[in-house]
């Protein structure tokens, strides 16, 4: 990577004293502890669109808002900023001796990454910080199922520096378990929660499949990702978007409607079973402005299925 050196920044005295002070607790130089400070404020403006604001004055419990959305919680600050807390765990599902259902531990990763992150990117928000917490040792195990978060993240060319990961070192162990937490930064104008509107029309894009059905559909393209969200995101038309889980489509397209206390008109002979457990979020429901429905359907690339209308 070609670099050129800045010159001529002015700091004041507390944050020389600050920089100072992280250099010392974690082995970087001062350029270095600037350089990620300043990579990671620049990432956030773009996603943000907008400058960053000061927090101002101290935050206390009682000038924070939290609400939740499944697995989100949302942390609301009294500068507009909203902090996103996406989470999920599994147990019993890796390459182990005493593991149910046998994978390996790359695709665990991946497909764990991918439920969390696609949990925090659909409400709007950016993530900033990726937690993994792993109960197996680092070598072969968890060496494997890193690689496998980080494939996720190149997909959205998330900075692998935002990645914390935590192993067991102490006790062998003889099943896999793990729990990724996705911290994500937006601005609460952006945040794309609760803004389904009456009229919008559901469309759950991507096959709903669980356990070993989820390798082979995504190898003919046929289960969402992370692509799609960010595909949609961009899309003025699109109000809303929710990933779908073990609940199934019919829960999710529901939980839509109820949120902004309304009722959905299902269509008939949809293609998709409703019921059907999407495993690590291999579809996910948008909800679209009836006039767009047209332009965001020719822009689908995988499989998708109208399922109602919000009434």
């Amino acid at each position: 990577m070609r670099t050129k050196k800045v010159v001529n920044v002015r700091l004041s005295e507390e944050l020389v004293d600050d920089i100072a002070s992280l250099s010392r607790r974690y082995g970087l130089t001062k350029s270095e502890i600037v350089r990620q400070a300043l990579v990671m404020y620049l990432h956030l403006l773009k996603t943000a669109n907008s400058f960053v604001v000061t927090l101002g004055p101290r935050i206390t419990p009682s000038n924070l808002a939290i609400t939740r959305r499944d697995d989100c919680m949302f942390i609301k600050f009294p500068n507009r900023m909203i902090l996103t807390i996406g989470y999920t765990s599994s147990g019993g599902i890796g390459p182990k001796q005493m593991d149910k259902v046998k994978t390996d531990s790359f695709t665990l990763g991946k497909m764990m990454a991918r439920v969390a992150l696609m949990d925090v990117l659909s409400t709007g928000s950016w993530p900033i910080a990726i937690i993994a917490t792993l109960s197996v040792e680092m070598s072969p195990t968890g060496f494997n199922i890193t690689r496998g978060i980080k494939s996720e993240m190149r997909k959205i060319d998330l900075d692998p520096q935002i990645l914390c990961v935590n192993t067991e070192e102490n006790i062998s162990v003889e099943q896999t378990g793990l729990g990724i937490t996705v911290v994500g930064l937006g601005l609460e104008g952006d945040l794309r929660v609760g803004t389904t509107q009456i009229g919008d029309v559901i469309i759950a894009v991507g096959e709903p499949h669980v356990g070993e059905e989820v390798i082979e559909a995504e190898r003919y393209h046929r289960i969402a990702d992370l692509r799609d969200v960010i595909q949609f995101l961009q899309t003025k038309r699109v109000h809303e978007i929710i990933p779908v889980d073990t609940m199934g489509i019919l829960h999710k397209a529901r939980f839509l409607a109820h949120s902004i206390g309304r009722q959905i008109r299902f269509y008939e002979n949809i293609e998709f079973d409703l019921k059907k457990s999407a495993g690590p979020a291999t579809s996910i429901l948008i909800s679209v402005d009836r006039d767009g429905i047209n332009g965001v359907i020719k822009e689908l690339k995988k499989p998708y299925a109208l399922i109602g209308e919000i009434v």
